[in-house]
């Protein structure tokens, strides 16, 4: 799953409203924390942080739990439904 660098996370929260699967928690002015249990690696706290506090998951590390790939194509994110 992506990491949060504590030391450039600001606590602004924009990775937290645009997590899909409410995997990441934090107070605002605070380091955020990403729970490896509900991230589904798709990526979107990676570009929504504007500090650059987010790396994505390091190659090889699987695919997101619960997503389909077809032909090897990850789907776009505004496209995609998630369930709870």
């Amino acid at each position: 799953h992506p990491v949060i660098d504590p030391a450039a996370c600001k606590g602004c929260g924009k990775c937290r409203k645009n997590c899909p699967m409410e995997a990441i928690t934090g107070a605002v002015k605070q380091a955020h924390t990403i729970d490896p249990e509900k991230c589904i690696n798709c990526g979107a706290c990676v570009g929504s942080c504007p500090f650059g506090a987010i790396t994505a998951a390091k190659e090889g590390e699987g695919m997101a739990k619960g997503i389909m790939y077809i032909d090897g194509q990850r789907p776009s994110m505004e496209k995609r439904t998630f369930w709870r």
